[in-house]
């Protein structure tokens, strides 16, 4: 999974370009596809150090890090363009293969621990005014 995460990581933190994106989104497929056997999960869970995070808990930061620092005056990290709302598809997607499993007890701790459905919940809200979900148009929210 490191020689995965680094870059994956990487092109996240300093792509800008279409084509940037376009790769990291790329990466996430791959990501995901590894995400689907459940013989993987401990890799996600794993970490460097006892200071760290796992790629689990860093891909759950990603996704839901507009929706937990709505109207703390932080720049938001995605907009509402094709591939920043096919980024945040994928991740959700990847998040839900490694948790589905009902006896990857590790996997809900860090759901617990990271606020995530809290995060998830302020997308489903009819009438949220958080400005992380008002710039998603209603069939852009239906994907979510």
């Amino acid at each position: 999974m490191l020689s995965l995460r680094r870059p994956f990581e990487r092109v996240l933190r300093e792509g800008y370009k279409y084509d940037d994106k376009c790769l990291r989104n790329e990466m996430l497929v791959l990501i995901n596809y590894i995400a689907t056997n459940r013989k993987s999960h401990r890799h996600f869970l794993e970490r460097d150090d006892a200071d760290s995070q796992s790629f689990l808990e860093f891909l759950i930061q990603v996704a839901i890090q507009d929706e937990l620092t709505a109207g703390d005056g932080k720049k938001s990290l995605l907009s509402a363009k094709d591939e920043d709302l096919e980024l945040k598809k994928l991740l959700l997607t990847g998040v839900l293969y490694l948790v589905r499993s009902p006896d990857n007890s590790q996997a809900h701790q860090v759901l617990i621990d990271t606020n995530f459905l809290r995060a998830v919940l302020v997308l489903v809200e009819p009438n949220s005014q958080v400005p992380s979900v008002t710039r998603y148009q209603s069939g852009q929210l239906r994907d979510l």
